[in-house]
C-alpha cells in the first residue's frame, strides 16, 4: 500500500533558541540552497523547467514533474517534465482532480504520497492501465502548498527501489517549500502583469469604442474585436430584441476564419429565449456566468435543444458570459469561450470582461441614441423634401390654369379695346391673376426658406434702383386704391440679392396699400444712417394694435381691423419679409401709434460701401419694350390655350410662330423652321422637355436658337435643371409677356 507522510504539525519557535540544525546532510542543504538561487532569479516562463531539473538533481530522482491545479480547481495538469517520454505523459497532460493517482491524492489531501510499482497496480488501476506508462519501482508526489492551499505537487520517478525514509521525505517537503516559494512569485508577478493588462485593455477599449464609427453595428463589431484579442479565442455579442423577449445574435468574432463562418450562421439561424439557455439565463439574472473547466456534455445539457449538436461541436473547454447593462437593466450578454485545452477562464477574466461590457453597454446605448436621432433627422429630412415636392407641385398646378388666363389677358392689352366694360373685366382679371400668383409664390418661398432651400444670389446691390423696381411692381394695386404715394431714395449700396431684396421692399408696398384705406397716404425712403441702409414704408391706413406688434411677423397672422372689414392673403407676406432681410443679415420692425393710426415698417441691412450721390426722388417711368426683329419662333406646350395664346401674342408682334403639344413633334419643326427662339415646356407628355433641351443643343444648327423654358416650377434645383440641359432662361407660369418679348429682342444668337 503507498505511504502517506503527513506533513509536520507547526508549532511557535522560541525566537531565543538558536536555529536547529536540518535532520539531513548538509549536502542536501546545499542542494536547497542552490535550488533557491536558481528558481528565485528564473524568468516566469522558465521557473516549471528550473523546478523540474533542480528537483531532479536534488533528489537523485530518474524523472521530475510538476503538477499544477488548473484556475478553476478541477483538474491537474503537467506544467513541465523531465526524464519521462512524451509518449508516457500523453493520456496525463490534464485529468480530473478526483482520478485515482499519486499526484491527485497528494493534492487531495495535502500529504507526500510515496507508493511502488505493485502499490500502483493495486490502488491506482486506471494510471497502471495507461499504455506507454512505465511503473517504476518507487514513486513520490509532494503537495505545494502557498498560503495553506495547495497549488500542485512534485512528481518523482525513481528506476530503482528507493526507501523514502523520514529525512529523506522531510527534504523533499523542503524542496517542495522552495518550489512553491518559487511559483507563488510566479503568480505575483503574474497577477501583476494581468493587472497591468487589464488597466491597458480598459483604456485601449474605451478609446476603440470611443473612435468606433457611432452606429450599433460598429460598435459591436470594435466589442467582439476587443474581447477576442484581450480574453478568449472566440466571442458573441448578443443584445435583447425589441419586445424584450428573444436574445438576437449582433456580432462574432473567432480567431479561426472557418469557425467565424460557422458561427455567423448558426447565430442567423438561433433566436435565444430571455432566461432560457446559458445566454438566456444570463440576460435574465443580470449575474455572470463562469465555467473554468467544461466537462464533456456538461455545455450541452444546459443549453437549447435545436442546437445542442453545434454546442457539442463547437468543443469548448472554457466559457464565460457576462451582461450588458444600460442603467441597470440587461440589454444583452457578451460570451467568450476558448476551445483549447489548457486554456481556462478565471476570477479576474470574469472581472475583467465584466468592465468590458460596462463600457460596451454605454458605447451600444450612445450608438443607439445617435441612431435614433440619425434616423429622426432622416425622416425630418424626407418629410420636408416630401412637402417640397408637394409644395412645387402644388405650386405648378396652380400656375398652370393661370398662364392661359395671363396670355388671354396679354393679348387683350395688344388689341384696341374702346368700350370701357371690357377694359374694366381685362383689368381686373389681370389684377387677380397677378395677385393669385404672387400668393403661390409667397406661400412656396416661406416653404422653401423654413427648409433652407433657398440660396441667395449675393452682389454689390444699389438700393435705390431695387426700391424703383418695387415701386414700379406695386404701382398697379396703389394706383387701383388711388393712394398718394411719396418717394425718397438715396444712393446706398448693400451687398444682397437683388430679386430677394425687391420682393421684400414689393411686400411691403402691397402690404400698405392693402391695410390703408383708398386715396390714402404710402410713403417709401432709402437713406442711410451710420453703417446702415434703412428702408422705411410708412402709411397712414388702419395701424397696428400694440398686442399684434410682437406677432406680427409669425406665419398666417393678420391684423383685424374690425369684424366687417377683411383682408386678402395669407398673412405670410411678413413673414416672408423678415425672413428674406434676416438671411441679408439685417433686421426690421414694425411701429405704430395704435388703431387707425398708420403703421410703419423699418428695414436696416449693413452697408457695403459708402454712397456717392442723390438719385432723383420719385417713380420713375418703366421702360417701354426694346424694339424687337422679327423671329422664327417654336412654341412646345401640351395646354392648347397656352400655346395658341402665345401664338396669337407674339404673332401680334410680327414673329413667325409655330405651335406644337408634344416633344417629337417639336423636333421635327425645329429641324424643319430652325426656329431662332423656342418656347418650351418643360413638362410635355411624350418627351421630356430637358431631354429635348439636350438634342436641339447637340445638333448642327446653322443658327444657335433661344431656349426659352416654361414650366410651373420654380425651385432653384428646378432651374439648375434646365440651366445644365441647355436652356437660356427659365421662366414660371404664368409667364410675363414683358419679360419674354425682353428675351426676344436682346437675343442676337
Amino acid at each position: 500500500m503507498p505511504t502517506t507522510e503527513p506533513a509536520p504539525p507547526g508549532r511557535t519557535e522560541d525566537t531565543a533558541a538558536p536555529p536547529k540544525k536540518p535532520p539531513w546532510p548538509e549536502v542536501w542543504t546545499s542542494e536547497l540552497r542552490q535550488l533557491a538561487a536558481i528558481v528565485s532569479v528564473a524568468a516566469p516562463p522558465d521557473v516549471p523547467r528550473a523546478i523540474v531539473e533542480q528537483a531532479r538533481r536534488a533528489t537523485g530522482a530518474d524523472a521530475a514533474l510538476l503538477f499544477l491545479v488548473s484556475p478553476g480547481g478541477g483538474f491537474l495538469e503537467i506544467a513541465d517534465a523531465v526524464g519521462v517520454p512524451a509518449i508516457s505523459l500523453e493520456s496525463w497532460q490534464r485529468f480530473p482532480l478526483s482520478a485515482a493517482a499519486p499526484a491527485s491524492e497528494a493534492v487531495r489531501t495535502r500529504q507526500v504520497v510515496v507508493c511502488s510499482s505493485k502499490e500502483v497496480r493495486e490502488r491506482f488501476p486506471e494510471m497502471a492501465a495507461t499504455p506507454h506508462l512505465i511503473l517504476h519501482p518507487t514513486r513520490a508526489a509532494i503537495p505545494l502548498m502557498i498560503d495553506d492551499g495547495c497549488v500542485g505537487c512534485v512528481g518523482l520517478t525513481f528506476h530503482r527501489r528507493r526507501r523514502l525514509g523520514p529525512r529523506r521525505l522531510a527534504f523533499f517537503r523542503a524542496l517542495a517549500d522552495h518550489c512553491a516559494q518559487a511559483l507563488h512569485r510566479v503568480r505575483l508577478v503574474e497577477r501583476e502583469r494581468l493587472s497591468t493588462a487589464r488597466l491597458y485593455a480598459l483604456a485601449q477599449a474605451s478609446r476603440t469604442f470611443a473612435a468606433a464609427v457611432p452606429n450599433v453595428s460598429s460598435v459591436a463589431k470594435a466589442v467582439v474585436d476587443q474581447v477576442v484579442a484581450t480574453l478568449g479565442s472566440s466571442c458573441t455579442l448578443a443584445v435583447l430584441s425589441a419586445d424584450g423577449a428573444w436574445l438576437d445574435a449582433l456580432e462574432t468574432r473567432d480567431v479561426d476564419p472557418i469557425w467565424e463562418a460557422r458561427l455567423r450562421e448558426l447565430s442567423k439561424k438561433v433566436r435565444v429565449p430571455r432566461g432560457h439557455g446559458l445566454a438566456g439565463v444570463v440576460l435574465e439574472t443580470g449575474r455572470s456566468l463562469l465555467m473554468p473547466e467544461v466537462a464533456p456534455g456538461q455545455l450541452e445539457r444546459q443549453t437549447l435543444a435545436q442546437i445542442r449538436k453545434q454546442v457539442e461541436a463547437l468543443e469548448v473547454k472554457s466559457l464565460l458570459i457576462v451582461p450588458l447593462k444600460a442603467s441597470g437593466q440587461p440589454i444583452g450578454t457578451i460570451s467568450t469561450w476558448h476551445r483549447r485545452a489548457g486554456r481556462s477562464f478565471a476570477e479576474e477574466d470574469r472581472t475583467l470582461l465584466e468592465d468590458l461590457a460596462d463600457r460596451a453597454a454605454l458605447a451600444l446605448a450612445n450608438a443607439r441614441l445617435h441612431e435614433k436621432e440619425r434616423q429622426a433627422r432622416e425622416l425630418a429630412q424626407k418629410t420636408d423634401r416630401q412637402k417640397d415636392e408637394f409644395l412645387a407641385t402644388l405650386g405648378h398646378e396652380l400656375r398652370g390654369p393661370l398662364a392661359p388666363v395671363w396670355v388671354a389677358v396679354q393679348i387683350m392689352r395688344e388689341i384696341a379695346i374702346s368700350d370701357e366694360r371690357l377694359i374694366w373685366a381685362r383689368d381686373t382679371i389681370s389684377r387677380q391673376v397677378a395677385h393669385f400668383a404672387r400668393l403661390v409664390d409667397d406661400l412656396l418661398d416661406v416653404s422653401r426658406i423654413n427648409l433652407g432651400m433657398i440660396d441667395l444670389r449675393l452682389a454689390s446691390v444699389e438700393l435705390a434702383a431695387v426700391a424703383q423696381q418695387a415701386l414700379e411692381a406695386s404701382r398697379p394695386l396703389l394706383s387701383e386704391r388711388h393712394h398718394e404715394v411719396s418717394v425718397q431714395l438715396s444712393p446706398v449700396n448693400v451687398r444682397g440679392d437683388a430679386s430677394r431684396l425687391t420682393q421684400v421692399i414689393s411686400n411691403l408696398l402691397h402690404n400698405a396699400a392693402k391695410y390703408t384705406d383708398p386715396g390714402g397716404h404710402v410713403s417709401l425712403t432709402v437713406t442711410r444712417v451710420n453703417e446702415e441702409a434703412v428702408i422705411t414704408v410708412g402709411d397712414d391706413g388702419l395701424g397696428i394694435p400694440p398686442d399684434m406688434i410682437t406677432r406680427l411677423f409669425e406665419p398666417f397672422v393678420q391684423v383685424e381691423a374690425s369684424r366687417c372689414r377683411s383682408r386678402e392673403g395669407l398673412g405670410i407676406g411678413l413673414t416672408l419679409v423678415k425672413r428674406l432681410v434676416e438671411m441679408h443679415g439685417g433686421a426690421v420692425r414694425a411701429s405704430s401709434a395704435g388703431a387707425g393710426q398708420g403703421s410703419r415698417f423699418e428695414v436696416r441691412l449693413p452697408v457695403l460701401a459708402p454712397a456717392s450721390a442723390v438719385v432723383a426722388t420719385g417713380a420713375a417711368e418703366p421702360a417701354g419694350p426694346p424694339s424687337t426683329p422679327a423671329r422664327r419662333i417654336l412654341v412646345a406646350d401640351d395646354t392648347i390655350d397656352v400655346a395658341q395664346g402665345l401664338q396669337r401674342l407674339l404673332s401680334l408682334q410680327g414673329h413667325q410662330v409655330e405651335v406644337v403639344h408634344g416633344g417629337v413633334a417639336a423636333l421635327d419643326v425645329a429641324a424643319r423652321l430652325r426656329p431662332d427662339v423656342v418656347v418650351l415646356d418643360v413638362d410635355l407628355p411624350d418627351m421630356d422637355g430637358l431631354q429635348i433641351a439636350r438634342t436641339l443643343r447637340a445638333r448642327d444648327l446653322t443658327n444657335r436658337p433661344l431656349l426659352v423654358a416654361i414650366t410651373g416650377m420654380g425651385r432653384a434645383e428646378d432651374r439648375q435643371r434646365t440651366a445644365a440641359a441647355g436652356f437660356d432662361h427659365h421662366l414660371v407660369k404664368p409667364i410675363d409677356l414683358a419679360s419674354l418679348t425682353s428675351l426676344i429682342a436682346r437675343w442676337d444668337g
